[in-house]
């Protein structure tokens, strides 16, 4: 059957891959449009130093089966290391923010199996629900043998097939091709690398890992930082109407005329709670009214233009019916175009991967609802 049949084995058959794990994971990717949530990517790149734009992180973990994880992320911000914790215990998740506040909110029942509860750091290594997943929408090929972390794996590349559903918080959703190095003798995933068009664009390696060695009771709490406090997990999102929409934000909210609505139909509205630097806002979703049309179009409201977001992007100015549009055009068939505004004193920014006279015409069309 091959080495690579013999590790999808260990994935199908069920059987518990260790008592307990500790591993230190090392985390690059680019910080652009190039790695986006998109294949293709969202909006033009400036072009710059690219160094500047590489982001590294630490992931620790520790885990003891069956229900137990503690992940710690680790990242600078402005020249100071930051750590957040997220814990799970069966029963419930706590998170220690970098601020130092405990959040927690219970085990989501709704889950289909427990796994599903875990973070996704962990699983995204050591979950074979997830790596299943992932198995699922690639095509996959033995490519040889290395060494990770002092063990022996499997390399095994992987190219999305049409169609495929990997979400991007799993793994990168705009890479043309993954390179994973699999434990022989676990189930495990102990490198990960995407890359588009033969350039890397991110990377997990297990720089440090154990196996079935006891760990301390303790490591799975979690207390407040100094000045810090425990508090109900907030929500992040919650889906509303547009009408209550209306009701619920300080800015004018903006939907297309009733003519664009005939290519356009609003499937959700989403409420977003004001959360660190991200102010409240609303994302309207849209799909086509044509069923065969496979374009995508959203749309973010808000009070303010979130700099952040954009800041890393080229933008055209175009001036249509007396107003001045910014569009960001990654140029790319598969590419999302962003198209940024200020109306009725609300700012904007939507998101197509549609024609640009069809995002413009979308835009002029957008009225106050009342």
């Amino acid at each position: 059957m091959g080495r690579l049949g013999d590790f999808l084995e260990k994935f199908y058959a069920g059987v518990k891959p260790f008592h307990s794990v500790h591993a230190v994971v090392e985390h690059h990717w680019r910080k652009s449009p190039g790695n986006s949530p998109r294949r293709g990517g969202i909006g033009k790149e400036i072009k710059t130093n690219k160094r500047k734009n590489v982001r590294r992180e630490l992931i620790e973990i520790w885990a003891t089966m069956p229900d137990s994880v503690r992940v710690d992320v680790t990242r600078k911000v402005e020249g100071t290391d930051t750590t957040r914790t997220d814990i799970f215990d069966g029963e419930q998740q706590r998170r220690r923010t970098c601020n130092g506040d405990v959040e927690v909110q219970p085990v989501e029942e709704r889950r289909e199996r427990l796994d599903e509860n875990l973070p996704t750091e962990y699983r995204r290594h050591f979950g074979p629900g997830l790596i299943r997943e992932f198995f699922r929408d690639l095509y996959l090929e033995e490519i040889g043998k290395t060494e990770v972390a002092g063990r022996e794996c499997i390399r095994i590349r992987g190219v999305p097939v049409p169609g495929d559903m990997l979400w991007p918080h799993w793994l990168s959703k705009s890479a043309d091709e993954f390179k994973f190095s699999a434990d022989l003798t676990r189930p495990a995933l102990l490198s990960i690398h995407a890359f588009l068009n033969g350039k890397t664009i991110e990377k997990y390696e297990v720089a440090e890992i154990e196996y079935d060695k006891p760990i301390e009771a303790s490591v799975f709490t979690c207390e407040p930082m100094a000045g810090g406090t425990v508090k109900t997990a907030q929500q992040i999102f919650e889906q509303v109407t547009l009408e209550a929409a209306v009701d619920r934000v300080p800015f004018t909210v903006l939907c297309p005329a009733k003519s664009v609505d005939a290519r356009w139909n609003l499937q959700v509205v989403h409420y977003h709670f004001a959360r660190g630097k991200d102010p409240e806002h609303l994302t309207l979703h849209f799909f086509p009214s044509n069923l065969t049309d496979d374009k995508t179009l959203w749309m973010r409201l808000e009070a303010g233009e979130d700099d952040e977001e954009h800041r890393d992007l080229e933008w055209e100015k175009i001036r249509l019916d007396g107003r001045l549009f910014k569009l960001s055009d990654p140029g790319t068939p598969s590419g999302t175009r962003i198209l940024v505004f200020e109306q009725d004193g609300t700012h904007a920014s939507i998101y197509s991967s549609g024609a640009r006279s069809d995002l413009l015409d979308f835009a002029v069309s957008l009225e106050a609802v009342s």
